[in-house]
């Protein structure tokens, strides 16, 4: 049942009515008061902000600026947007190079956390708004070493819409550009976090908003918490059941409203609206419509259609992409051998949806048997109806085609590409592409819906009229290639948890799709003049197909008809969304052809390698994917163009950059090219490129090295400069020569190559070089560098002291500074150190605590070494310490006494478990001791799972609980606490109530408060590590001394992400007695202890 605080359900049918008239009147009429929203509507999407009137473009503050100012200061060229609608930095890159240095000590992520934590006033934040971010997808892309960190912005345990903030660092952890759509203020703009309406209402509202009868509308049972998500089914409206979420919706500076988002796929099959409904008046805020208009025989890449080439049989086709389909294309379970062997498999599953119910036909995925033979005859003569197998055979070839080829290029299973099984490689399973030939919910068309990670998406495509006989949409691969690029531009912009981002009026998602379509079906290295779907249209392959213009690779030297004239400006002519979304596939095709001049063509589509072999059109499809992660939510072109460059800035050493630059400058995408903002068409074009390409570039700009290497820069003169252009290094160490490739450079624009050497005599040091260009006019660059010469000398150990005892269990270890580069931290109980205990990973800084305890009262030695370019240097001298007592240890004299002792060797033994979502059950991962422990999943649902003990009585003597256990709980980053987490209760009787136990009596304290909302432990302190390794915990029960008690352990979880969850191992209630005379030691969950006391 709903909360009783929302409004009355007797109240929907007025509502869904008066939702019908205009919004001032609904308002009066039936509505709280509230800000008149005015219906603006565009094509399938509509928001009703864009109709709002604006107050002046919101400014920076103070403090952002002189943040600006001083990041401008220690980077080249930096460029920064401010957000007109909020004041917050909208966006941040150097287009001549990183916002920060390299930094190698730590995993990139946690560079990205540690720079948003610290730069609050640099992105027009308050440190209240990054309190609640928390992770929404982490990419990473092993070949070219890229990281994308995306945070959601959160406020009282609630998601705001597309509240995302983007961090895109390299492989050597320097940030390339950030991207942020956090809302300044958001406790003060948030009009409430208590809804009037309930989610019922809500759906009734975006009923009324669609002209369509909600009908019944059933509440079903939901994980979570009910006052902030619930699940309902209403069959008249919707086809799959409706999930509603409260959620937080930005509508303009210092203003936001609380809604229920959830998501209706129509019944028509057609469109799968995404709503924001106000939580509070009822008004439909926003409607974006996520549905954007083995052996085979096929049409094999790169034809377009049976216009271009005859069928091919094509012999176990996966093969060719191990990587990408380890188990070929009718695997599931990622075991050799095939599930199927009709047309369906871990990628997608093709058949027919002839009577358009989302449903496959019966006996519509054609069988190849055993073989796997899918060999079906094909008469173009006749209509469509009379060859659907070969149809689909050919759907599910071009499906597989598109999920395998971007997939060394990084849309992959991290980065929320279409799989049933993810085969352990992360992102979320269970969302195969359900691609649905001769669909008969239309014709002359096709589209895909995309959902984010994890849920199905599907392809609906649908015979063509336009000739006789008709022609079927599912033998044209541009039209297949051209839907599933929605697919992936819809999970790669904003992250794969995110599937709204492509729906502002100035987004090119059709121009993304288009260009899929052109580069999925390039035939060769020469033809750069292309349509789309001329074979659906009956037209030949020279053919115009559906757009107005041919995409053209190079407009400057072509004559018309041929020549294609758009520019950037020239959006403002074009519909939304394909007509915009042409023009940003001439900019990018443009970019393709530069670099296929520049590189070459490879026909191997999926040949991406991260090195200086890879060809133009490989590199093209590596900077639009990796672009794509980089580019914040609700772009504009130039939002793209900007993801773009920083993925060129962070592989092939920078060496395109300049090229991607001048080409997209030539389409009128310039740096200096203005957007006005992501919902307009009016734009400014822009020629310029920037001063690192126009005049002097050189890097890398800090390098290191050990003395007797050269140092090599590589050297660009931009087309600013009149020929020659003058080279000349000053600052180089002294004895060291300066010798240019070329020098002068004669041509504009122009390359040389500087080394830096005889470097064997230069003494240790940072050594500040300028470097030069003089030609009509003079530029200059600064370029460090760090020479050692020689090893580094042994550390000087300071803590802790050699001989301390009562140290930390956890010490923290520190060293003075010796020259090295990085160390290296031994940690032994024996002097020799022939079998450390502890080996730290290499590190950058002269302090570093361990993160488990090493045994208590236990004398341990340590010692560290330094390393440099040149080599290894020699270990310090050894110190030795001895630790404090262990929290399960007794003093010295007295002995442990064990009562109701766990080890699940002998399985629960009274112990029960309960609660929502529950998962705690024997493992045989992470015992302390013996063969097992108990587990529970830390889920990505709200959970409430419980562990309670048999009774157990506790001694009279200083009596305390001990266990052992290992956290993997959520990333707790963000939440001002945790999100997802365990605490520990105590009940005196029987279990009728429990009070948690706090961290005065906890020897390893909570690491903070969990996060209200969907978790049940909400409010609570926890315990929320996210990877704390086995570890003890001892509970002082003093308080309960001589009493039965029952204890109880609970994990709980919010409805966001999870982790791998609790371990708990070898529990039991312990005190410690001076008149034991034997205690047999034996850690078993027996009952029956050996003991003799003194008389």
């Amino acid at each position: 049942m709903a909360s009783s605080r929302f409004r009355a359900l007797a109240f929907l049918p007025l509502l869904a009515a008066a939702l019908s008239l205009p919004a001032a009147s609904a308002s009066a009429a039936t509505l709280p008061q509230a800000r008149p929203v005015p219906q603006v509507e565009t094509g399938a999407s509509f928001d009703a902000r864009r109709g709002l009137v604006t107050a002046a473009p919101a400014a920076a503050s103070a403090a952002q600026l002189a943040a600006i100012d001083e990041l401008r200061a220690a980077t080249v060229e930096l460029a920064v947007e401010i957000d007109s609608a909020t004041g917050a930095t909208r966006k941040m890159q150097d287009y001549g190079g990183f916002l920060t240095p390299p930094d190698s000590s730590r995993d990139a992520a946690a560079v990205g956390r540690s720079w948003v934590a610290g730069h609050a006033n640099l992105l027009g934040l308050d440190a209240a708004d990054l309190v609640g971010a928390r992770e929404s997808s982490l990419l990473r892309h092993e070949a070219s070493g890229t990281t994308n960190l995306i945070l959601q912005q959160t406020y009282a345990g609630l998601e705001v819409y597309n509240g995302l903030l983007h961090v895109n660092l390299d492989r050597q952890g320097r940030i390339v550009s950030v991207a942020n759509l956090f809302l300044p203020r958001l406790a003060a703009a948030l009009n409430t976090t208590s809804p009037e309406l309930d989610a019922t209402a809500a759906i009734h509202a975006a009923a009324g908003h669609l002209a369509t009868p909600a009908g019944a509308v059933e509440d079903l049972e939901a994980a979570g918490d009910p006052a902030t998500y619930r699940r309902l089914k209403a069959p008249a409206l919707a086809l799959s059941p409706i999930d509603a979420r409260l959620k937080i919706l930005p509508v303009g500076a210092g203003e936001a409203r609380l809604v229920w988002n959830f998501q209706i796929e129509s019944r028509d099959t057609l469109h799968w609206y995404d709503m924001n409904v106000d939580a509070v008046d009822g008004r439909v805020w926003t409607r974006f419509d996520w549905i954007q208009s083995d052996s085979y025989r096929v049409y094999p890449i790169p034809a377009e259609g049976p216009h271009v080439v005859g069928r091919s049989l094509l012999v176990d086709p996966a093969l060719d992409y191990p990587a990408a389909s380890p188990f070929a294309w009718h695997d599931t379970n990622g075991a050799a051998g095939a599930e199927f062997t009709t047309t369906q498999g871990n990628n997608a599953h093709a058949y027919t949806d002839t009577n358009a119910d989302n449903l496959p036909d019966a006996g519509s995925s054609p069988d190849g048997g055993a073989g796997l033979a899918f060999d079906f005859p094909i008469d173009l003569g006749q209509q469509p109806s009379t060859y659907r197998p070969a149809a689909v055979t050919n759907l599910f070839y071009w499906n597989n085609l598109l999920h395998d080829v971007p997939y060394a290029y990084g849309f992959d299973e991290a980065g929320g590409n279409f799989q049933v099984n993810n085969y352990g490689n992360g992102g979320l399973g269970g969302d195969a592409v359900n691609a649905e030939a001769q669909d008969g919910a239309g014709t002359n068309n096709a589209n895909f819906g995309t959902p984010p990670d994890g849920q199905q998406p599907r392809m609906q495509m649908f015979v063509w009229t336009s000739s006789s006989p008709q022609r079927d949409g599912d033998l044209d691969a541009t039209i297949i290639a051209h839907e599933y690029g929605h697919g992936i531009s819809n999970r790669l912009v904003g992250g794969p948890a995110n599937a709204s981002c492509l729906s502002n009026n100035q987004q090119p998602g059709e121009g993304l799709s288009d260009w899929w379509a052109l580069f999925m079906t390039q035939p060769d290295g020469l033809d750069r003049h292309r349509g789309i779907a001329t074979y659906s249209l009956g037209q030949p392959v020279t053919g115009m197909g559906l757009r107005n213009d041919f995409y053209d690779g190079d407009p400057a030297v072509n004559p018309e008809p041929e020549e294609n004239t758009w520019t950037y400006s020239t959006i403002s002519a074009g519909s939304i969304p394909h007509g915009v979304g042409t023009r940003w596939t001439q900019a990018y095709w443009q970019v393709t052809w530069a670099l296929i001049d520049a590189h070459g063509y490879n026909p191997d589509f999926d040949a991406y390698t991260g090195t200086s072999a890879d060809d133009g059109n490989i590199r093209a499809m590596y900077y639009i994917i990796q672009g794509l992660k980089n580019t914040i939510c609700s772009p504009a072109f130039t939002d793209v163009r900007d993801g773009v460059i920083a993925a060129a800035a962070s592989a092939y050493e920078g060496e395109d950059v300049c090229r991607i630059w001048s080409a997209f400058a030539e389409f009128g995408l310039g740096s200096n090219a203005i957007s006005s903002n992501p919902d307009s068409t009016t734009v400014t074009n822009g020629f310029a490129i920037p001063t690192s390409c126009d005049f002097l570039f050189a890097g890398p700009t800090a390098q290191t090295i050990c003395a007797g290497a050269p140092v090599e820069y590589n050297l660009r003169a931009g087309t600013s400069y009149t020929p020659p252009v003058n080279l000349v290094l000053t600052g180089n160490p002294a004895g060291t020569t300066a010798n240019f490739t070329v020098n002068p450079i004669l041509a504009v624009p122009g390359l040389s190559h500087l080394t830096v050497g005889n470097t064997a005599a230069v003494p240790t040091g940072l050594y500040n070089m300028t470097l030069t260009a003089n030609g009509d006019a003079v530029n200059a660059q600064a370029l460090a560098l760090q020479v050692y010469n020689g090893p580094p000398s042994a550390p000087t150990l300071t803590a802790p002291a050699d001989g301390a005892t009562g140290a930390a269990l956890r010490p923290t270890f520190q060293w003075t500074a010796t020259g090295a580069q990085s160390y290296v931290l031994e940690i032994d109980d024996n002097a020799d150190f022939s079998s450390p205990v502890y080996t730290s990973p290499v590190l950058t800084t002269t302090s570093h605590q361990i993160d488990f305890d090493l045994p208590g009262l236990t004398q341990h030695f340590w010692r560290v070494r330094g390393t440099n370019l040149c080599s290894v240097g020699p270990n310090s001298p050894v110190f030795d310490f001895t630790t404090l007592l262990a929290p399960d240890q007794c003093a010295p004299g007295s002995a442990p006494f064990l009562t109701g002792f766990q080890g699940w060797e002998n399985g629960l033994a009274g112990w029960t478990t309960s609660g929502t979502g529950n998962t705690w059950a024997l493992s045989t991962e992470n015992p302390h001791s013996g063969l097992s422990s108990f587990h529970a999943v830390d889920p990505a649902t709200a959970s409430d799972q419980r562990l309670l003990s048999p009774a157990i009585q506790v001694p009279a003597a200083a009596p305390k609980l001990v266990f052992w256990n290992v956290q993997e709980f959520e990333d707790p980053t963000g939440s001002g606490g945790c999100w997802d987490g365990g605490i520990i209760e105590v009940s005196t009787n029987n279990g009728a109530s429990f009070t948690q136990l706090l961290n005065p009596v906890l020897s390893d304290p909570y690491d903070g408060t969990l996060a209200t909302g969907p978790n049940p432990l909400g409010g609570l302190p926890a315990w929320c590590s996210i990877a704390q390794p086995m570890s003890v915990t001892a509970v002082d029960l003093a308080a309960y001394a001589g009493q039965t008690i029952r204890v109880r352990f609970r994990l709980g979880s919010d409805g966001a992400a999870g982790n791998d969850g609790w371990w708990l191992d070898d529990i039991a209630v312990q005190s410690c007695t001076t008149n034991l005379i034997f205690n047999d030691g034996f850690f078993t969950s027996d009952t029956t202890r050996w003991t003799a006391t003194a008389p």
